[in-house]
């Protein structure tokens, strides 16, 4: 049974947009890639990324990536 919007107590309406609002809260966290692979190149990059970030090394400085493609 549904009740038109304008005949909804506040309890009800109150009621009807929390579970709007948690369904859309869900609907933005779950993760769309969830379940795909990597290719093996970028996991190996990306493991490789990590390993030398968590040593402190840093990357190129973002004016010099700039420089090099151009941009």
């Amino acid at each position: 049974m549904t009740t038109p919007l304008a005949q909804m107590t506040q309890e009800e309406f109150d009621l009807l947009l929390s579970d709007m609002i948690e369904k859309k809260i869900l609907e933005l966290l779950v993760d769309p890639d969830k379940g795909q692979s990597l290719r093996f190149n970028l996991q190996e990059r990306l493991v490789r990324q990590q390993k030398t970030t968590t040593h402190g090394e840093r990357g190129q400085p973002l004016h010099e990536v700039i420089t090099q493609l151009g941009l």
